[in-house]
């Protein structure tokens, strides 16, 4: 099974999907065609998230968006890796999506996107590349759902790891979008024993 992660500091926690690594005999994460082995810290299965370390963080950690649910018609972005093979040639998948209602009540948020299987535990990053959700479940081949980034900070705290948020910007308007996202996003990789 592949999914996708994203560092949240400088020590190797990454968050992922709670799916894309539970029951995994040997989970890994890949980054920039060189593979760690990765153990699972902690899970929530409730918010299908999961927080995985590897000895140390491949690229930039994720900052997360202080405050503020995104609301309708938002547009928003994720990075993903369907395959393995576009794990193993360093290549994700940009995807555009655009939040479909407000923040729900119980923490998830719909969105109009293409994303596919391999996108779940991508970051969802709002214009200014800030992590506002995690995407959890393909509903259809045009909507997906996100666990928003509360849910995720807090699980992170439950856990004594650190993180960071802001609102500021983290990319400015004359920035490429996919690069902020490949550079905080890495490929997950879960073999299960049959």
């Amino acid at each position: 099974m592949n999914g996708t992660g994203f560092f949240v500091d400088a020590h190797g926690h990454l968050l992922t999907a709670n799916h894309a690594a539970d029951g995994c005999s040997a989970l890994y994460v890949v980054k920039e065609g060189r593979t760690f082995a990765a153990e699972i810290v902690a899970q929530s299965p409730a918010h299908d998230i999961a927080i995985l370390k590897i000895g140390t963080t491949q690229g930039l950690p994720a900052v997360f968006a202080r405050s503020g649910h995104p609301t309708s018609d938002t547009l928003v972005f994720t990075a993903g890796y369907q395959t393995l093979p576009a794990v193993l040639a360093r290549g994700g998948s940009l995807f555009n999506a655009v939040v479909r209602g407000g923040g729900e009540p119980d923490g998830e948020i719909e969105l109009v996107s293409d994303a596919t299987h391999g996108a779940s535990g991508a970051p969802v990053l709002n214009a200014n590349g800030l992590v506002i959700g995690i995407v959890t479940t393909r509903l259809d081949g045009q909507h997906v759902i996100a666990t928003d980034a509360d849910a995720a900070k807090a699980l992170l705290a439950a856990n004594h790891i650190a993180f960071e948020q802001d609102d500021r910007p983290q990319l400015s308007p004359l920035q490429d979008r996919a690069a902020r996202a490949e550079t905080i996003s890495t490929g997950v990789t879960c073999f299960k024993r049959r």
